[in-house]
């Protein structure tokens, strides 16, 4: 029962940071990303849209945020001091915080972000959350909240340092593709990183059969965070409810394959490379082939018995 509570509890807390159509309010850019200097001001918009038929009030409410999970979902913190100059949130100025969105109507909201002198080097997560009001202050409900990310890195002494800490598939052996890669690539610097690479599949003969793009969204990896990355290699998308059998036979794959990663990163071009090996063998396929091949041999076989049997018989030779 606790375990049951919790769980809604954590669900409702989800769904009030990031609801994905409770009141259809378009923003634009979902993420914004800079590179600046201490001491320099931004300046840029966010763009709102109404999609209802009905006004919307929105304020705005500034939030610094670090990852919640290896999903790169952002963990919204509680509102800073404001006499905290450490934290970005204390660096941005809305234009307008308050503000009425009429059916249908866009707005471009205009914000800056104040760099202090002696600004941090590194990487600083803010996030521009637009809430709208519970329907009385009595209300039970939670005001729904969606927003931009604004990620900036401060030039200075930048350590882009990062590892690959695991790469694996799933299972070692399998009956048929798809074959699961889980990448977890580790951040130890103090910038964000957007790392793009690929995994490069061959076979035992060393013959490149295909390459999977580990990062195609261009994801970001936040400092001192793990970012992880799953990819899945497969020939059809075949409906779950098949038999193992068709599953063999639109996805066949035969033999041992070695899988190697290759990842990029940081504006010094890092690499990094991680390998894994595993099998594929279609038992069903291949029994079902023998059975196949040995009857066409046995019928082949007594075919040419009775063929002699029919060449001597013609020839009084029997």
């Amino acid at each position: 029962m606790k375990k049951t509570i919790t769980k809604l509890i954590f669900l409702t807390l989800i769904l009030a940071l990031f609801p994905i159509s409770s009141f259809a309010l378009t923003i634009s850019p979902p993420t914004m990303e800079f590179i600046a200097e201490a001491g320099e001001t931004i300046t840029d918009v966010v763009k709102l849209y109404n999609e209802t038929p009905d006004t919307i009030n929105l304020t705005a409410e500034i939030r610094d945020f670090k990852p919640l999970n290896e999903k790169g979902t952002p963990n919204f913190l509680p509102i800073a001091d404001k006499n905290d100059l450490s934290k970005i949130s204390n660096w941005i100025d809305v234009k307008e915080k308050t503000i009425i969105l009429e059916p249908n109507e866009r707005k471009n909201i205009l914000f800056t972000i104040n760099i202090p002198n002696g600004a941090s080097p590194g990487g600083h997560f803010v996030g521009i959350l637009w809430t709208t009001p519970s329907v009385n202050k009595d209300s039970v409900g939670i005001a729904s909240k969606t927003g931009t990310l604004i990620l900036v890195n401060i030039a200075g002494m930048a350590e882009e340092k990062a590892r690959i800490i695991e790469f694996s598939t799933d299972k070692k052996i399998y009956n048929h593709l798809p074959i699961d890669f889980s990448l977890r690539f580790e951040n130890m610097g103090n910038i964000y990183l957007k790392p793009i690479g690929e995994i490069k599949i061959k076979n035992i003969w060393g013959k490149e059969i295909t390459s999977l793009d580990i990062n195609p969204g261009l994801n970001n990896a936040l400092p001192e965070s793990v970012r992880q990355y799953n990819l899945s290699w497969q020939k059809n998308n075949i409906p779950e409810n098949l038999s193992e059998l068709i599953k063999e036979k639109n996805n066949f794959a035969f033999g041992r394959y070695r899988a190697i990663a290759t990842l990029g990163y940081g504006a010094a071009s890092q690499t990094l490379i991680a390998e894994k090996y595993f099998w594929v063998f279609p038992w069903r396929v291949i029994g079902l082939s023998l059975i196949a091949i040995l009857i066409v041999f046995l019928i082949s076989v007594l075919g040419i018995k009775r063929y002699n049997g029919w060449i001597l018989s013609s020839y009084g030779k029997k």
